[in-house]
């Protein structure tokens, strides 16, 4: 069975941490990321475009898209502008939560 595809939304520190934590569940194949600007790169992930690219990786066929921004204020207002039937925020997973403590030692 193929795995749902994600796009992570942002590039700084907190789409770093929101990246490994998708990697360690291997839940989701990682398409790549959009950001306001290219000049931060996420590992190896390509860089897709800025969020006006969005609509177009996501009817691409991309199943998912995470808000991965630092600002709490930003990233509550990213599942508003984005989502639709056809794009879908991953579930919040409490095991994905307790990865990311347990990493920091909380």
């Amino acid at each position: 069975m193929q795995k749902p595809s994600l796009v992570i939304i942002g590039s700084g520190g907190h789409a770093k941490v929101i990246v490994e934590i998708f990697e360690e569940t291997a839940a989701f194949d990682i398409a790549g990321y959009t950001s306001l600007s290219s000049a931060l790169p996420l590992f190896h992930y390509p860089y897709l475009g800025d969020d006006d690219a969005l609509p177009a990786i996501l009817a691409s066929g991309v199943t998912h898209a995470f808000p991965a921004i630092g600002s709490n204020r930003i990233r509550y207002r990213m599942p508003q502008r984005h989502q639709s039937p056809r794009r879908r925020l991953p579930p919040h997973d409490a095991r994905l939560r307790h990865r990311h403590h347990a990493r920091r030692g909380r």
